[in-house]
């Protein structure tokens, strides 16, 4: 994501009550933070990509399977929740096995 996504995800009022209103400063400072602890990694993906993007790394240091990854997604976007929020809230992000 390039930080100025990374900063409207923060900010963002869709899928949840807005909870910050960040500004770049103390995005730019978590971010850095966050590469320091390699929870995050810079990147240019795609050729012709002009932006520097930012990765997080925290999934590939745990190697969390699909379904773990999409329940810390939302445990991290949302805060403590009963199972069957977690339920209804993960499924669209793990693809469903036969």
């Amino acid at each position: 994501m390039t930080f100025n996504s990374v900063r409207i995800a923060c900010n963002q009022t869709s899928s949840r009550e807005l909870v910050v209103r960040e500004d770049e400063e103390l995005v730019a400072r978590t971010l850095r933070a966050l590469k320091d602890k390699d929870l995050v990694a810079l990147t240019w993906q795609g050729a012709g990509s002009r932006a520097v993007k930012h990765v997080q790394t925290f999934v590939q240091r745990r190697r969390l399977a699909p379904d773990e990854r999409a329940l810390v997604t939302v445990s991290l976007l949302r805060g403590p929740q009963p199972a069957g929020a977690l339920k209804t809230r993960t499924e669209r992000l793990v693809p469903r096995r036969n």
